[in-house]
C-alpha cells in the first residue's frame, strides 16, 4: 500500500482528508518567539486575532521530528509513502524531507519514500492530493503516482487577490512604500505562482474590479477543462469567496466549487482578507475527483 502525506500548507475539505486517511505534517508559526504547529497548536482564527493586534508572525519549515514520525509510521506499517511538499522555493521543508527520508530508508531498506515538490501550496496542492488519493485507491504503483504528481504540478493553477498590500510589504514581497501607497489608492494585487514562487502579476484599483479580473483569468485558463473541481480559499473573507464562486459558475457552469479557509502559514504571508482560486488548466490523466 502507498500512504499519501501532505503538509499543513495543503488546503482541502476535511471530509476528503479523513475519508482517504491523508496524513499531514505541520509547518511552524512563530509568534513572539513562541512556536506553534500550524493547524494543531494554532488555528487560523487564533492567527488573525494576533495579526489584528499588529503582531507580524513568522513561519518556518516542518520540524524534523514531524517528518520522521510520518515517514516512520508508514515504514513500520509495511507501507511505502509519497510526500507532497510545500514549494521548495518558499520553504526548506522539501529539502529536509529528503534528508529525513534517506535516514528512514537506511533503517527500512525494503521500503520506498517518494518526495514530490508541489511547486505551490494551498488548494492547488489539495487538488493534486485528492487526485492522487483516488489513484492510490485504484492500486496505482508508487512510481506511477510520483510521475502523475509531478505532471500535475505543471498544470495546476494558483490565482489570488488580496484586500490589502500591507502584508506583502511586511513580508518583503513588495517595497514598503508601494504597500502604503497601494492601500491609500485602494490598489488590489492579483498574484500567481510561477516556478514555485508567488508573484504579483497585476494590480487593479478597487475590490470589485479585482474580483472581476481574478474570475476573468480563471475562466480563460480553465476554458479547456470546464468540468472540474475548483478549489476556493479565503483569508477571513467568506463573503468574497462566495461572490467569486457565483461569478465563476456564471462563466464555467459545469464546474464544481469547494470553499475552505486558508491555513496559518499562508495566512501569515498573505494577510487578512483575500481569495485564492485553484484549478487544472488541462485535465489530468485518469481524472477522478468528480
Amino acid at each position: 500500500m502507498v500512504r499519501l502525506i501532505v503538509d499543513s500548507t495543503c488546503d482541502m475539505q476535511e471530509e476528503w482528508r479523513a475519508r482517504y486517511q491523508i496524513r499531514s505534517v505541520s509547518l511552524m508559526v512563530n509568534i513572539d518567539d513562541k512556536m506553534y504547529r500550524d493547524g494543531k497548536d494554532i488555528t487560523i482564527s487564533d492567527l488573525y486575532e494576533v495579526m489584528r493586534k499588529g503582531v507580524f508572525p513568522k513561519t518556518s519549515q516542518a520540524p524534523a521530528d514531524e517528518l520522521d514520525t510520518a515517514f516512520r509510521e508508514a515504514a513500520e506499517g509495511g507501507d511505502d509513502c509519497l510526500y507532497l511538499s510545500f514549494s521548495s522555493e518558499m520553504s526548506g521543508t522539501y529539502n529536509l524531507a529528503n534528508i529525513i527520508a534517506r535516514q528512514i530508508l537506511e533503517e527500512y531498506p525494503q521500503r520506498r519514500i517518494e518526495i514530490v515538490d508541489s511547486r505551490g501550496g494551498s488548494f492547488a496542492t489539495g487538488l493534486i492530493a485528492m487526485q492522487l488519493s483516488k489513484l492510490i485507491e485504484q492500486g496505482m504503483t508508487l512510481d506511477m503516482l510520483a510521475q502523475r504528481a509531478r505532471t500535475m504540478t505543471g498544470i495546476v493553477e494558483h490565482l489570488f487577490t488580496l484586500s490589502s498590500l500591507e502584508w506583502l510589504s511586511k513580508g518583503g514581497r513588495i517595497a514598503r512604500p508601494i504597500g502604503m501607497a497601494g492601500d491609500i489608492l485602494k490598489l488590489k494585487p492579483i498574484l500567481d505562482v510561477k516556478n514555485g514562487k508567488m508573484e504579483v502579476i497585476q494590480i487593479v484599483r478597487g475590490r470589485k474590479k479585482a474580483l472581476s479580473a481574478l474570475v476573468e483569468k480563471v475562466a480563460e485558463r480553465a476554458s479547456g477543462f470546464p468540468r472540474q473541481l475548483i478549489g476556493l480559499t479565503h483569508a477571513d473573507d467568506l463573503a468574497s469567496a462566495q461572490t467569486v464562486k457565483q461569478m465563476i459558475l456564471e462563466r464555467l457552469p459545469e464546474a464544481q466549487i469547494e470553499i475552505c479557509e486558508i491555513g496559518c502559514v499562508l495566512g501569515v504571508h498573505l494577510g487578512i482578507g483575500g481569495v485564492g482560486v485553484f484549478f487544472f488548466r488541462e485535465m489530468p490523466q485518469d481524472y477522478g475527483i468528480i
